[in-house]
């Protein structure tokens, strides 16, 4: 976990974590803490940010298969079989 800096300068936390609905299944988010200052020698509050991506983290699995089978398409079946070199 490392501090992100934001286009105005300012620093906040960004990490991925997982909880627990109350049904008990598990969900991944995506948790942004800004630190928010009264002056600029104290804190004066924070803010969480809380996106879930389940479904980011699914389309990625999805990229990564497809990537998967594309190298592996590459690597092993022989050129002929995709209409190129000798028959």
């Amino acid at each position: 976990m490392s501090p992100v800096l934001n286009a105005d300068g300012a620093e906040h936390l960004r990490v991925e974590s997982t909880g627990r609905r109350k049904s008990g299944e598990w969900f991944v988010a995506l948790v942004t803490v800004m630190a928010i200052e009264a002056n600029e020698a104290a804190i004066d509050d924070f803010i969480f940010l809380t996106a879930y991506v389940a479904e980011l983290r699914e389309k990625q699995g999805q990229l990564e298969a497809a990537h998967f089978f594309v190298t592996w398409q590459l690597t092993v079946v022989p050129p002929s079989r995709f209409g190129h070199g000798p028959a």
